[in-house]
C-alpha cells in the first residue's frame, strides 16, 4: 500500500512517518523498505527502521539489526538491542541462534 510505497521516498521525513505507521500497525512488508532506510545518515530514521524491524521483522532482517548494534549513535544501539530481544521472542528461536 501507501504507507510501504512511502517508504522508498526520497524525503527523510516521509520514510520515518512510514516507518512509524509500519511499526504501529504491524506492517509485514515493510521490511525490505525499513532495511534500506538502516542505511539514511539520519541516526534517527536509522533508529526507527530498526524499531520497525523489530517489529515486522523475520529472520532475515537479524543481520541488519545487529549491525545496527554497532553503530555510533546510542539511540540506534538501543533500538537494535530491543529489536534483536523482539525478533527472538516473536520467531521464538532460541537467543543462541541468533548471537546475540
Amino acid at each position: 500500500g501507501a504507507v510501504v510505497r512511502g517508504l522508498a521516498d526520497r524525503s527523510w521525513r516521509v520514510g520515518e512517518n512510514c516507518l512509524k505507521v509500519s511499526t504501529l500497525r504491524e506492517i509485514a512488508p515493510a521490511g525490505p523498505g525499513a532495511t534500506r532506510l538502516a542505511g539514511r545518515r539520519l541516526a534517527r530514521v536509522r533508529a526507527q527502521a530498526i524499531r520497525t524491524l523489530g517489529v515486522v521483522g523475520d529472520t532475515e532482517h537479524v543481520g541488519v539489526v545487529r549491525l545496527a548494534s554497532e553503530d555510533s549513535d546510542g539511540a540506534v544501539r538501543q533500538a537494535a538491542n530491543k529489536a534483536l530481544h523482539l525478533l527472538v521472542e516473536r520467531h521464538d528461536v532460541p537467543v543462541g541462534d541468533f548471537d546475540l
